[in-house]
């Protein structure tokens, strides 16, 4: 009884405990369900927010962009048409038609004289504003007062048209104390689409409008949309068009509500999690905790032209400039009037310091700055005082004026900078270890060869002498030896082909730092090409390809080892690249001009491939590189060698038909050589 009784206390006990513990399960799925549920709605509504405010910013970010678009487009057709004060209607008609051409946003083009309107276009839709005074129109007045009173461009609207519909209108008055205003309509539905605002935009997930503010922030008025947006606490953004402030906002259709599917993935979640106890409890919980969250990105301003911009006129006189323009060349601020001349402020530039490379050289750049002006080339880099390298392209127009654009290019060239610095370091490592390499390797090698012969070294003339008298052991002696003298062959057929890969590095190294130097020597270029075929020919032999050869007599200035590199790569490659036919040695002399042809029955080279084979490190394809080892940079370092004698190499090749190395170098008249050598010989006495 006492026995049973404790088992059932023991069992009231535990069932408490799991009571306990399913309970804690329970209240700890309920409150992590309501936990999650609402950091899920919280963390979806956060999303959605973040992924309409980049929309909405990137709207304002276009608003921006048009504004400065038609505020060049103001300032363009204020500069052309203030030319001339007297411009006929019908001149004035054709300005206009083209700008209203590259921007179908703007329905007319009007200028105004003492408050009148005298030019309007299209003319036949807008041949009522002719004659219109704007003096009895107080708001449009004061716009008109404001844009010749500020000497800027001066937006006014949405505004209802005269001629029916919204638009926005753009004002600028020339500089030349006029009281004439040239404005231009642009459609203000137009504007909204070309910054991304549609009344009928199929996405009808959202909800969008416009609305005009003050300039306390304050709500004015509707202007676009679905009003009740408001009422949805949307993501906004502001957009500035000069002196009016529109608010745009932005708000899903439905609200800011989470997916249902999301939560009820939770719930489901929450209770097979339940179900398998508290470490699948704990386990969900770090799961959802740990959950990737979106990451916000930010999207910066961009503005319509980063880069500096100028117009000078036809009698190199200052047109225009941006502010970006005037903050590379801040230093000269003061002259950047319209009117100053090229010369004067690049004169100017040089006595102020702008241009630190040209100190002491000064007329001379001068001359080659205004040359480069008045016929523009290629884009060219130039320093600057502080530090900045500013990319200059200069272009010439129909009627001569020029247009120039500067952009900085200063990471650029750091970059550059950088790059040619690791370069240096790349190839000094490749130097260093190379020659690291090759010492030992030598050594290697030549005990290579004493085991190749090893039946000469003393140690196995006495242990063959010890053994004569047992032929068995003496026959395993020999065999031994045969087996070491092939292995090791083998072994020094390696090394040497890797000492011959170490020496193409150091070339290589030495080409690209620049720093070859040629012992120059008379050298008959006949006798080195015979003994080169002459090396080759049991090679040729051995592979069964005939070695063909036609030379001549030929002088040269030039580097014996150099050359003999070069040609001995040429014809090392068509050996090894040709399996069946021949290979063919021809030499010619035109003029002061020497050729040498190499021609194979090889595979030939691809023609989208024959101007990177005297790339370093490039074989013609990866088979290749299989089956015939190498570095890739015996064609670079004999293209280089060539070079340095002021030759050149040319290659003719298809597929399948082998190719053609032509080898083109200045020659010399031994004859002359030797009557000068004589000569002078004659005056040393």
């Amino acid at each position: 009884m006492i026995i049973a009784s404790g088992h059932k206390s023991s069992a009231r006990r535990q069932l408490r405990i799991l009571t306990a513990i399913y309970s804690g399960i329970i209240l700890i799925a309920i409150a992590s369900w309501f936990i999650l549920d609402r950091a899920y709605v919280s963390a979806s509504r956060k999303a959605q927010q973040d992924s309409m405010q980049q929309l909405v910013e990137m709207v304002g970010v276009r608003a921006d962009e048009r504004l400065r678009g038609y505020g060049l487009i103001v300032e363009g057709l204020v500069n052309i048409l203030a030319f001339d004060g007297q411009l006929s209607p019908d001149d004035f008609n054709v300005l206009a038609d083209i700008v209203i051409q590259d921007n179908p946003s703007i329905i007319s083009v009007v200028r105004a004289q003492d408050y009148v309107v005298t030019d309007a276009y299209p003319t036949a839709h807008n041949s009522v504003l002719v004659g219109v005074d704007f003096r009895d129109l107080p708001e449009v007045k004061e716009s008109h007062d404001r844009t010749i009173a500020s000497g800027e461009f001066v937006v006014s609207g949405p505004i209802d048209l005269i001629l029916g519909g919204r638009g926005l209108i753009f004002r600028r008055a020339p500089m030349i104390g006029e009281n004439v205003v040239y404005s231009i309509v642009v459609d203000f539905e137009s504007f909204l689409s070309e910054i991304g605002i549609r009344l009928d935009d199929t996405n009808l997930q959202s909800l969008s409008a416009v609305r005009k503010t003050n300039a306390e922030g304050g709500s004015l008025d509707h202007v676009f949309g679905d009003p009740s947006v408001w009422g949805f606490d949307p993501v906004v953004t502001d957009i500035s068009l000069g002196e009016i402030s529109l608010q745009y906002g932005m708000a899903p259709a439905n609200g800011w509500k989470a997916p249902l599917q999301g939560r009820q993935i939770i719930g489901t979640l929450i209770l097979f999690l339940a179900s398998i106890g508290m470490f699948g409890v704990s386990y969900a919980r770090r799961l959802i905790r740990d959950r990737s969250q979106a990451r916000r990105q930010l999207m910066t301003a961009i503005e319509s032209i980063r880069d500096g911009f100028v117009i000078y006129d036809a009698n190199d006189r200052l047109l225009m400039c941006n502010d970006q323009y005037l903050n590379y060349y801040a230093e000269m601020a003061d002259l950047m009037k319209p009117g100053a001349k090229f010369e004067d402020i690049i004169r100017a530039a040089v006595d102020r310091g702008l241009h630190p490379e040209v100190v002491g050289n000064e007329e001379e750049w001068v001359a080659q700055r205004m040359e480069r002006h008045k016929n523009p080339g290629e884009p060219f880099e130039q320093l600057l005082s502080d530090g900045r390298w500013l990319k200059v392209a200069e272009a010439k127009t129909r009627s001569g004026e020029t247009v120039g654009f500067r952009v900085d290019v200063t990471q650029l060239k750091n970059a550059q900078r950088a790059a040619e610095t690791a370069n240096k370091a790349k190839s000094d490592f490749l130097n260093n270890i190379s020659h690291e390499f090759r010492t030992p390797l030598s050594v290697i090698v030549g005990y290579l060869s004493f085991l190749k012969s090893n039946n000469y070294l003393p140690s196995y003339k006495a242990l063959a002498l010890e053994l004569a008298d047992d032929p068995k052991a003496l026959a395993a002696l020999e065999k031994f030896s045969e087996e070491v003298a092939t292995f090791s062959g083998k072994a020094e057929r390696s090394g040497k082909h890797l000492q011959d890969l170490i020496n193409s590095v150091l070339d290589w190294a030495v080409v690209s730092e620049d720093s070859v130097e040629l012992n120059r020597s008379r050298l008959n270029l006949e006798q080195l090409l015979g003994s080169l075929v002459e090396d080759l020919q049991q090679k040729a032999q051995e592979k069964g390809i005939e070695l063909r050869v036609s030379l001549c007599e030929v002088w040269l200035d030039g580097d014996d080892l150099r050359l003999r590199q070069v040609f001995l790569n040429l014809l090392s490659n068509a050996l090894k690249f040709t399996e069946v036919g021949c290979v063919s040695v021809s030499m010619t002399k035109v003029a002061d001009r020497a050729y040498v042809t190499v021609q194979d029955s090889g595979p030939g080279i691809p023609e989208d491939q024959k101007n990177n084979i005297f790339e370093r490190f490039t074989q013609i394809d990866k088979s290749s590189r299989r089956n015939h080892a190498g570095t890739g940079l015996g064609l670079a370092i004999s293209n280089s060698f060539v070079k340095l004698h002021g030759g050149h190499i040319d290659v003719h090749s298809n597929p399948n038909k082998g190719s053609i190395f032509t080898v083109g170098l200045p020659c010399i008249d031994v004859q002359d050589t030797d009557i000068s050598e004589g000569a002078a010989s004659i005056s040393a006495e």
